[in-house]
């Protein structure tokens, strides 16, 4: 077995990232203060949303959950009950991150699982209207991988029933869709800047925005823990200065991160082509290849091997966690019978692309 020299993540730090940093440790300010600000800003100018505000977090985790909170969702304040107890329903997707169910669950809600559609692994429209009660309070929507949702759908069940939607943008900053970016379309929008997305704030953090006044108003006020005239629900989940100038120094850089994640996606759609496996198809900004194969622990095995890390793109989907009936979710269960992923990141080298492309013609040719 060779050495393994190629993860399957790996973030694009440089030094600028670095200078960065060093300036505002040598600034002796590192707490929340003018760097989380203007992070604030620069995200939402980018994503194109007009009168957009919200909080940067330590976590998309954290962010998720104070967008659940930011809309009524869930328990009342100073109350401990059991996830489900109170009434409210979340529909998410079961083939995503169990973060996503984490969130949901520590509103004290009930998280209602919908399947994803028949091509890609983005949550159907279709089986969430199908799934939704009287008691659905929000639809959270992650655009998987980074590629779209068919936002438009969502937005339009929203209008038809009420219900308001969450984009999850934790794998899709920098996607477009219909000529915007993605997190310029829901009620809310939350990001995830850990270590191995598509940019990082320095290992950890997050952000949730709006464009609606009124939920700006509320975030602020949840995350205002301290100096208030009066007692009331809050949470300590602020970003420091340090990680927020090291999220501003990567926003700069996103757009070229993206073009190169497609570069290297082309290269690879050439290696599987000539290979006569099917390619991926409607990648987006590719946070992910996604090639689909009878036995994934075989390639992911014969990979490792190789040298590389490859591994499933969801762990474990959120219906076996949750001990549901996997008849209810077919597509689902699909993914995980096929979908592996192969390394796709900027920071990757031209040798380290042709290494993986070796590989894939050494495994996929036995």
């Amino acid at each position: 077995m060779n050495a393994i020299f190629i993860q399957h993540s790996r973030p694009a730090i440089d030094k600028d990232d670095i200078y960065s940093a060093i300036k505002v440790l040598s600034s002796g300010k590192l707490a929340t203060g003018d760097e989380v600000r203007i992070f604030l800003k620069d995200v939402c100018r980018y994503v194109g949303l007009d009168n957009c505000g919200g909080v940067v977090t330590n976590s998309g985790t954290n962010a998720l959950y104070l967008a659940l909170r930011s809309l009524g969702i869930g328990n009342v304040y100073g109350i401990h009950l059991e996830p489900g107890i109170c009434n409210d329903e979340v529909i998410i997707p079961s083939y995503v991150c169990r973060s996503v169910l984490s969130a949901v669950e520590q509103t004290g809600a009930t998280p209602v699982l919908a399947d994803i559609g028949s091509h890609g692994y983005n949550i159907d429209p279709d089986d969430c209207r199908i799934r939704m009660t009287k008691n659905t309070r929000a639809i959270i929507v992650p655009h998987m991988f980074g590629t779209p949702a068919g936002i438009d759908r969502f937005i339009e069940l929203s209008q038809d029933t009420g219900v308001p939607v969450i984009e999850d943008c934790a794998q899709s900053i920098g996607a477009g869709y219909d000529g915007k970016k993605m997190g310029s379309f829901g009620d809310l929008s939350i990001f995830s800047f850990y270590a191995t997305k598509c940019m990082t704030s320095g290992g950890h953090g997050g952000m949730v925005i709006s464009d609606s006044a009124d939920i700006i108003e509320t975030l602020n006020s949840l995350t205002q823990y301290d100096k208030t005239k009066e007692h009331s629900e809050s949470y300590n989940y602020s970003l420091t200065d340090l990680q927020a100038v090291i999220g501003r120094q990567q926003l700069k850089k996103l757009d070229s991160f993206i073009e190169r994640r497609q570069d290297i996606a082309g290269i690879y759609d050439e290696v599987f082509n000539d290979l006569g496996q099917e390619i991926p198809s409607g990648g987006g900004i590719y946070f992910r290849y996604i090639i689909e194969v009878e036995c994934p622990d075989h390639y992911i095995r014969e990979m490792k091997n190789q040298g590389i890390i490859c591994e499933r793109p969801v762990f474990k989907p959120l219906h076996q966690y949750l001990k549901l009936d996997s008849r209810n979710y077919p597509n689902t269960e699909m993914a995980m019978d096929h979908a592996i992923s192969i390394p796709i990141y900027p920071s990757m080298s031209d040798a380290e692309i042709d290494c993986v492309c070796k590989a894939i013609r050494t495994v996929w040719d036995k």
